[in-house]
């Protein structure tokens, strides 16, 4: 059995996912449709914000709801666990450098 538990209304900050989307296709594909599905841009709030523009409801449910889809669609295809392990092995290296 696989379950995810995603955030609710609260959790949002501006430039969450902004790395996903800087850095995978198919997370700004995603973005895409959904300003197209609501006709106005939420990646724009999500992005850039003004962090007012994403705390109100209309917007927050959206932006949460997309930035939660766009993590699981990188969990299904595996991508996310190569991308955190490469962010933590990079991590370790640095941290070693610094040491």
């Amino acid at each position: 059995m696989f379950s995810v538990i995603f955030p609710g209304q609260g959790s949002q900050s501006i430039g969450m996912t902004k790395e996903l989307y800087d850095n995978f296709a198919y997370i700004k594909d995603l973005f895409k449709q959904a300003d197209d599905e609501l006709s106005y841009s939420i990646s724009k709030i999500i992005l850039e914000g003004p962090k007012e523009d994403l705390d109100l409801t209309e917007n927050t449910q959206p932006a949460i709801f997309l930035a939660s889809y766009s993590i699981f669609e990188m969990i299904k295809k595996k991508v996310i666990l190569i991308y955190i392990m490469q962010n933590i092995l990079r991590d370790i290296h640095l941290e070693n450098i610094l040491l």
